[in-house]
């Protein structure tokens, strides 16, 4: 997990924010020391951090030779009714994701949205797990995600800021 949370600190964020300022709050950090022993990832971390994300998600990629461009539904669809959780074994040939138009390999590749407040349409028409159209509030990933933190029993944004000291 050390390894995990160091990708995280010293390479993740720092393609995401500010690096001078993800060192900065590192260094600053008051809130969670791990042991050195502690295999451990804060419910927090991996239910709610990651939401920020969300905004960083394109309506298409230059997925690969196939699929250019792939639309989030067509991505959502294939992968995620493959294995498992669909009708297929394993995840369809044509389907074989091209990681050079995803990841930085030297060459033009698929960036992300930029993180902001806002997210692209697709994320408001979630199908379910088997692929059908969901209605409503049940169809946004938005609300699914207010729904998992409550579950859960994640702290509000405005209870971390108080436990922080910081004003709302």
């Amino acid at each position: 997990m050390q390894h995990y949370q160091h990708v995280v600190l010293q390479d993740f964020l720092k393609r995401i924010a500010d690096p001078q300022v993800v060192d900065e709050t590192i260094a600053q950090n008051r809130v969670y020391t791990p042991g050195e022993d502690r295999l451990f990832m804060p419910l927090e971390f991996s239910v709610a951090a990651y939401r920020l994300g969300h905004s960083m998600v394109r309506a298409e990629y230059d997925f690969n030779v196939n699929f250019r461009p792939a639309s989030f539904d067509q991505l959502f669809t294939f992968t995620a009714l493959s294995g498992q959780l669909g009708d297929f074994d394993t995840l369809a040939e044509i389907w074989i994701i091209e990681w050079e138009n995803l990841v930085d390999a030297g060459a033009p590749f698929n960036k992300t949205r930029s993180i902001d407040t806002r997210l692209v349409e697709p994320l408001f028409e979630l199908p379910d797990l088997q692929g059908r159209p969901r209605e409503g509030d049940r169809a946004r990933l938005a609300v699914r995600n207010l729904l998992r933190g409550y579950l859960l029993r994640l702290p509000t944004g405005q209870a971390v800021a108080r436990a922080l000291g910081q004003r709302l």
